[in-house]
């Protein structure tokens, strides 16, 4: 994952860049993701190191992601030209160039960034909500359409010798398993992971976009002794705290509701019992 969201902030340095003689200097950077989500910041950049770290992956959702990565690419530019950066107009430069070039990539959609300065606590909203109002393409995206889609499988433990085989490669970041194939032989593909796995554990999605489910969990504490074999038996495994113990089951953001009420229901009639999504 780490290399292919790298290989998509090149291309995107590419079309913003293509006539920049320092162009092969800004594709030199580090790129870390990490799962610990900071309430204060959703990424970094390191100059003397010359590294962007985002932070959250797993937990944010991968529009979020993009627009972090987008940021900090731009302080790694804007300190490859200045041998400093900030917040200053000229970093801003750097970064409306950055996200302009993005949207005509297909790497976002002017969609995708409104929702991130819509629904989260962006810092730079406003910024970016006037890069969108001074937006023109600058591209042929009919030109890009390659005819290849990206298909992401999950909670396919059981069946992961099969994927293999298939010529699925496990993203450890998205706890997938993924393959690239051509649009037209989707139908025939679906037909046959729907003989191993329920549908709405496939995703389907475009190549240019970085692609990840927000991993969520369903979590159930207090008297738990009582009722562990029916959460044995629904996935959950039981965990540690200090000296309390409760019990998690991992799921995503479009199951999570479904998982609640299915696991509320079943508890209903046990004492000291409460479920949560976390």
């Amino acid at each position: 994952m780490v290399l292919e969201v790298r290989r998509m902030l090149h291309n995107i340095i590419d079309k913003a860049y293509e006539k920049d003689t320092d162009i092969d200097k800004y594709k030199k950077f580090y790129l870390s993701f990490l799962e610990k989500n900071y309430k204060s910041k959703g990424g970094d950049y390191a100059l003397k190191k010359r590294e962007i770290r985002i932070m959250g992956v797993g937990k944010k959702s991968a529009k979020d992601m993009c627009l972090t990565a987008l940021h900090e690419l731009a302080h790694h530019i804007d300190n490859m030209q200045r041998d400093t950066t900030d917040h200053s107009a000229k970093f801003y430069s750097v970064y409306q160039k950055l996200v302009h070039s993005a949207l005509d990539i297909g790497f976002m959609d002017i969609e995708d960034v409104r929702w991130v300065i819509e629904n989260s606590s962006y810092a730079d909203s406003r910024k970016v909500a006037r890069f969108l109002d001074e937006y023109a393409p600058h591209y042929n995206r009919t030109a890009m359409i390659n005819g290849n889609v990206k298909i992401c499988v999950y909670n396919s433990f059981n069946i992961r010798s099969v994927l293999k085989e298939k010529g699925y490669q496990y993203n450890g970041v998205d706890k997938s398993w993924c393959k690239t194939i051509e649009e037209s032989a989707v139908d025939g593909e679906k037909e046959f992971l729907l003989l191993h796995i329920q549908e709405q554990d496939i995703d389907i999605v475009d190549t240019n976009k970085v692609h990840i489910r927000n991993r969520m969990y369903i979590e159930v504490k207090g008297n738990t002794f009582q009722c562990k074999d029916i959460l044995k038996n629904n996935g959950f495994s039981a965990s540690k705290s200090g000296k309390k113990w409760s019990w998690k089951k991992e799921t995503s953001q479009e199951c999570s509701r479904s998982e609640y009420q299915n696991i509320s229901s079943e508890l209903a009639d046990f004492e000291d019992v409460k479920v949560n999504i976390v």
